[in-house]
């Protein structure tokens, strides 16, 4: 074999071993990159749970208290930093600037649709893919 020959194929050689690590790097890379991405996504959903439960937490003192009323007869919405929902009107609003995310409280009408021995149900609603 001649030089020339031996040095195209050492090119070859070194060619396909950068290409293969070069390609290795765009795999880590990626798989870094997805982590990232499902980390935050987690981290969101985590933040939304706990500003839900602190909808429920407040809900319940205010209901206790009667700062808010559940009416017999119709929904109400109060609300935590703004709607959810864009057709809901707020009974109220509460700015708390320690939740992220806008949190929707709705309380049902106890005369069509009891709870456990006449008590009003509660749904809570939150958004966390877009936070303040």
């Amino acid at each position: 074999m001649s030089l020339k020959n031996q040095k195209a194929i050492a090119m070859m050689f070194v060619l396909g071993i950068i290409m293969v690590v070069v390609i290795l790097a765009n795999i880590i890379l990626s798989l870094i990159l997805s982590q990232s991405r499902i980390s935050s996504h987690q981290i969101n959903r985590i933040r939304a749970y706990y500003a839900a439960m602190a909808g429920v937490h407040l809900a319940h003192e205010n209901l206790r208290t009667g700062v808010w009323a559940a009416d017999s007869n119709l929904v109400k919405f109060y609300c935590i930093n703004g709607r959810v929902d864009p057709g809901v009107i707020c009974e109220s609003t509460v700015n708390d600037t320690d939740i992220p995310y806008n949190v929707q409280v709705e309380i049902r009408p106890t005369a069509t649709d009891p709870g456990i021995n006449n008590t009003a149900k509660l749904r809570i609603k939150t958004e966390y893919t877009t936070p303040q």
